[in-house]
């Protein structure tokens, strides 16, 4: 048994017990200066590591609060799908679940997550590394019916400076809004960022309705915010903050 104590400065209990089957439970008691016990966690993990349940008695009282399970399964295709449910004490009603799909090469992860335990997914995420290492994510709202009620992708390249988000509000498959964000550094370590807010689908002057760009000098010192605030390509505010060492520190 190991002691230590917690963020809350209870004094956590650790014992780690073999059983008959080849899992391994793993039991925190936490308990007050009083003697008294705050909460207890206890973790089972399968043989081969696959499967994880955790047991929450949130109060100390003696009784399972809520209760997790999480199951990995490797695919014959060699995909991955790790499927984690919360469920309360008595472990038979879902309150939560989310699966995670990854794909072979790993350039794939799909996350669907039902976040009340409803048996229908409420969101979609998806995230795919391209062959030149840029991350598209897209996440896409449920309907209870399982229809698309909005979703938004962000393209962002492989080194971060640029990133491209879209966003459908009304599930239609029609790019309602698109945002740019693009970051150039100077030679002399100046970062400056442009980000520009257009209408539809289009990057065009045409659609432009809003641009801001934010210069800021090497050291992070000062920076200088310049704005456009209806798309017309000239400024319109323009913002100059400066960070100042004073003489007595």
């Amino acid at each position: 048994m190991q002691l230590s104590f917690d963020e809350d400065s209870f004094v956590v209990a650790e014992t780690v017990t073999s059983n008959a089957d080849g899992s391994t439970t793993v039991t925190n008691v936490a308990s007050r200066t009083d003697g008294n016990i705050a909460h207890t966690i206890a973790t089972t993990t399968s043989a081969d590591g696959n499967t994880r349940t955790t047991e929450f008695d949130t109060n100390g009282d003696g009784v399972v609060d809520r209760k997790r399970t999480e199951v990995l399964v490797v695919n014959g295709d060699g995909s991955v799908t790790e499927t984690i449910d919360d469920y309360d004490g008595s472990g038979t009603i879902l309150t939560r679940r989310q699966v995670t799909d990854t794909s072979t090469d790993g350039l794939t992860v799909t996350v669907s997550r039902d976040v009340d335990g409803s048996g229908v997914y409420d969101q979609i995420e998806t995230r795919v590394t391209g062959a030149d290492g840029s991350l598209t994510l897209t996440v896409t709202d449920l309907n209870d019916d399982g229809s698309t009620d909005s979703s938004e992708t962000a393209v962002t390249s492989a080194d971060g400076l640029s990133k491209t988000l879209t966003v459908d509000s009304t599930g239609d498959g029609v790019v309602n809004a698109t945002r740019t964000t693009i970051t150039t550094v100077a030679v002399d370590g100046t970062r400056t960022e442009t980000k520009t807010d257009y209408a539809g689908d289009g990057v065009t002057a045409a659609h432009r309705i809003k641009t801001v760009v934010t210069i800021t000098n090497p050291d992070g010192s000062g920076k200088t915010v310049n704005t456009d605030l209806d798309g017309d390509g000239t400024t319109d505010i323009t913002n100059i903050s400066a960070i100042l060492d004073n003489a007595d520190g």
